[in-house]
């Protein structure tokens, strides 16, 4: 298997003579390369059950919770702006009360 970016092969899983190699040959990146490659592996060993499709699950429900948000937040603003006219209103009426008091 073989990963390319568009300055060429940077990752390279080779199995041809029975030596189980992953390298990171790129000439210029190779270090950086392998520490990422690295890392990334790493990472999926510390955390427990961890999938790219768990990944996706939990943006995609981010997604939507933002969504959710934002709808009810359109919701909200226009409850408040009636409830501020309800207020005002009732404030008028107050005042008119007390002025025949």
């Amino acid at each position: 298997m073989k990963v390319y970016s568009e300055e060429g092969p940077w990752f390279v899983v080779d199995n041809s003579y029975n030596l189980n190699e992953a390298e990171t040959g790129h000439p210029v990146t190779v270090v950086d390369n392998n520490t990422k490659v690295q890392n990334y592996f790493n990472g999926l060993k510390a955390t427990e059950n961890y999938t790219p499709q768990i990944m996706m699950k939990a943006v995609t429900q981010n997604a939507e919770n933002l969504n959710n948000y934002a709808v009810h937040l359109k919701s909200h603003v226009k409850s408040v702006k009636l409830l501020g006219n309800g207020v005002k209103r009732l404030n008028k009426l107050i005042k008119k009360l007390d002025k025949k008091l």
